[in-house]
């Protein structure tokens, strides 16, 4: 088996990068659907309401991730307490359904679609391969207009993308970094892309220890 890591910041394309992987035959561990399972695990959820109230549920009693999203990335504390609180699950998680995957012998890609990725050292320790998927910001801008976002909310999320990716993550990414891919045009030529370094690992194989 080999583990692929993918990352970048919003709107850059990573998740359609990992799905096309997926859609190859990869086993995809999509890190923000672990979070969400993570949001519903009764401690973790009293933990939540308990710090930010009731105000971020739902009607039918659920965590909104949504909800959530729009205080943590006006709030760096706030942010701080959500990934102490729910990182440790989804890096559990996704160790647990890589052994899995490996106790049955999976032959294929196994790819780990985080944005957090090169914070997680656990992780990225892994990784036989990391991409990093990147794009300008106008366009990065454009597509999440496109999806329904604020300019505001867009401002802050990337606010503290770039912190994150600009300064905390520049050594571990300029280090690990196997395979870059620029999203500056349409669907299918990311898609292209993709395949290219499918490709590619899958002609190098799985690095020797």
């Amino acid at each position: 088996m080999i583990i692929v890591g993918v990352t970048g910041k919003i709107g850059t394309g990573k998740s359609t990068v990992a799905a096309t992987f997926k859609d190859l035959g990869a086993q995809l561990l999509d890190a923000d659907r672990i979070g969400k399972e993570a949001l519903e695990k009764p401690h973790t959820k009293s933990q939540l309401v308990e710090r930010f109230g009731d105000g971020i549920l739902d009607e039918d009693g659920s965590i909104s991730s949504e909800k959530i999203a729009e205080i943590v990335f006006h709030d760096k504390e706030a942010r701080e307490y959500l990934e102490e609180t729910t990182h440790p699950y989804i890096r559990r998680v996704i160790k647990e359904r890589l052994l899995n995957l490996e106790a049955h012998r999976f032959p294929g890609l196994a790819v780990i679609d985080a944005a957090l990725l090169p914070k997680w050292e656990d992780i990225m320790e892994l990784l036989d391969y990391l991409i990093l998927v990147d794009a300008p910001t106008w366009q990065r801008t454009n597509r999440l207009l496109e999806r329904g976002y604020s300019r505001s909310d867009i401002e802050a999320r990337m606010s503290v993308q770039n912190e994150n990716f600009d300064e905390q993550f520049s050594s571990v990414l300029e280090r690990k970094v196997n395979f870059v891919i620029r999203n500056n045009g349409d669907l299918p030529v990311l898609r292209s892309k993709a395949v290219k370094v499918w490709h590619a690992i899958k002609r190098m194989g799985k690095p020797k220890s």
